[in-house]
């Protein structure tokens, strides 16, 4: 894991972490959603019951391990989808349909993907890019796991958050990895009890994009390649602007860089936004607060990657830009103002 992407909160000391029995552990559910945009292009089935047998465990001397059992899946007859909005039944998320004018700019984007800008070399095509280890997922609900080898101490207590890219919906054109909607992941562990979570950073992007069922934005590191690629999407841009899309004044950043924990809050950052303050309930679940930005006083986006006095907590941060003053010196005192 990267350490600039990730964080980790504990009410423990340090040294603690170092004690007791080493553990693995897996989420008792095996049963994962595939991504919404992926599901698109499966037949259409309803699903009205899932049954999990659990088989009898036989009793042996030895040490014994527990699996999770493969779930039985009893599927009706396929009816036809009601016209109104989706929803996923593993993260309750909505997923809308495109309305007519999404629908028009969505044919005026393919226009652009296929003709003026195709993803030609494999390092900015989706189906490589985003394949193998690096396909997304989709959101997963607090999770516990099951301890099969060891046991984790009773004396351990935090989480481990992790910040990256995962993009809500498939990209139809050129895409760089940076591109991806930022998603957190997080393991909670208490009481000798670890609980898995996934959620997606809800950003100002991430849900207008979500209620519109389609990408409004266009990808800034892999969107303008050459003068015609960046006047088509420009001018693209503009034209969903004037539409009522979407507001660039709301924020246009993803927050999928990394995690910053100052003046007890928990921030997921990104160099073209404003930070988003998230935290983490007591069940484990991933919350995101809001676009932060103290109170009126950050007005401007500024580096993914702040950096805490751990003795005082103040944090020091910058930003860089191609207008005056050029470089731009952010500080913040222990309570994070």
């Amino acid at each position: 894991m990267d350490a600039s992407s990730s964080s980790f909160l504990s009410s423990i000391q340090t040294t603690k972490l170092l004690t007791g029995t080493m553990a693995m552990t897996i989420p008792k559910s095996s049963v994962t959603t595939p991504p919404s945009f992926l599901s698109r292009h499966l037949p259409s089935l309803n699903v009205s019951s899932v049954r999990i047998e659990e088989n009898p465990q036989k009793s042996t001397t030895g040490p014994t391990t527990t699996r999770t059992s493969r779930p039985t899946t009893t599927l009706p007859a396929a009816k036809k989808p009601a016209p109104s909005t989706r929803k996923s039944r593993a993260n309750d998320r909505r997923v809308a349909e495109p309305n007519q004018p999404t629908m028009v700019f969505n044919v005026l984007e393919g226009v652009i993907n296929n003709f003026i800008d195709p993803p030609l070399r494999q390092s900015v095509d989706p189906r490589y890019v985003l394949s193998d280890n690096f396909a997304p997922v989709d959101e997963l609900p607090p999770t516990e796991c099951e301890v099969i080898h060891g046991s984790l101490p009773s004396c351990l207590d935090g989480a481990y958050i992790r910040n990256g890219p995962n993009p809500q919906y498939l990209p139809r054109g050129p895409y760089h990895l940076f591109d991806g909607d930022g998603m957190l992941h997080s393991i909670r562990i208490s009481q000798g009890k670890a609980t898995l979570c996934s959620r997606y950073v809800k950003t100002y992007k991430y849900t207008m994009e979500r209620d519109a069922g389609a990408p409004l934005l266009p990808n800034v590191f892999s969107g303008f390649n050459g003068l015609a690629a960046s006047a088509a999407r420009g001018a693209l841009s503009a034209a969903r602007i004037l539409a009522g899309q979407f507001n660039p004044v709301n924020g246009i950043g993803l927050a999928n860089t990394s995690l910053a924990y100052f003046g007890n809050r928990l921030y997921a950052t990104g160099e073209s936004d404003l930070p988003y303050a998230v935290r983490l309930t007591s069940n484990g679940d991933i919350e995101t607060l809001g676009r932060h930005d103290f109170d009126g006083k950050l007005m401007m986006s500024m580096t993914a990657h702040p950096k805490v006095d751990l003795e005082t907590g103040e944090a020091f941060a910058f930003r860089y830009g191609p207008l005056p003053p050029f470089l731009t010196y952010f500080h913040f005192d222990g309570n994070g103002n």
